[in-house]
């Protein structure tokens, strides 16, 4: 490798500039520029700018896990979008509120049937990034669960494969805890007890 302060052309001494600007040998007139700088940084965090979308999928809205663009699906009367390659799925604010509400196993299924098969995911240490704002999302497990969900207060959650069907069961199961004699009448079901048979 040539030192940077000698000229390529004679090999005569550069000034102490030359390590950082372009210079012309005083000697023979070559000009010299400084040898490239190598940075090196960790990167702390995945940030997904654009991503290639293969046709019929929503290209605008990349995977956070994959960076490929994300499918539109619908199931239950709702739309959510998820990745054919890594099985995720991103789901709105409004719609994760809502699951916790009223269980859309439709929904969830048809997140996960965007394909037929999915390759093994590899591991991730960085956090994910929002597809809509870009900020970081604060990963979460599923109480009772290995499945992870990344969450975006703003926009969204992205469920790792299968893990949207675990968060559908797990709210399923605690509305089932929350049941009364109220709630069972509202769907048609007689208040049980000695005056249940008044109730008609």
């Amino acid at each position: 490798m040539t030192n940077p302060l000698l000229c390529a052309g004679c090999g005569a001494p550069l000034v102490a500039a030359a390590a950082s600007t372009v210079v012309t040998c005083q000697f023979c007139g070559t000009t010299s520029a400084p040898a490239p700088r190598v940075i090196e940084r960790v990167v702390d965090r995945v940030v997904v700018v654009n991503a290639e979308a293969a046709p019929g999928e929503a290209g605008s809205v990349a995977c956070p896990r994959c960076a490929k663009g994300l499918s539109r699906v619908a199931g239950g009367g709702e739309e959510a979008l998820a990745c054919a390659k890594c099985g995720g799925g991103w789901i709105s604010s409004t719609q994760v509120a809502a699951l916790r509400k009223q269980s859309n196993t439709d929904l969830a299924r048809a997140v996960r049937m965007v394909s037929a098969f999915f390759l093994p995911l590899e591991p991730r240490r960085a956090a994910l990034s929002c597809p809509t704002c870009q900020g970081a999302l604060r990963m979460a497990e599923i109480e009772g669960s290995v499945h992870l969900m990344h969450i975006c207060d703003a926009h969204g959650t992205f469920f790792e494969r299968d893990a949207l069907d675990t968060f559908v069961a797990l709210w399923t199961e605690k509305r089932a805890g929350d049941i009364d004699d109220e709630d069972l009448e509202s769907v048609g079901v007689r208040r049980k007890g000695f005056f249940g048979f008044w109730k008609g």
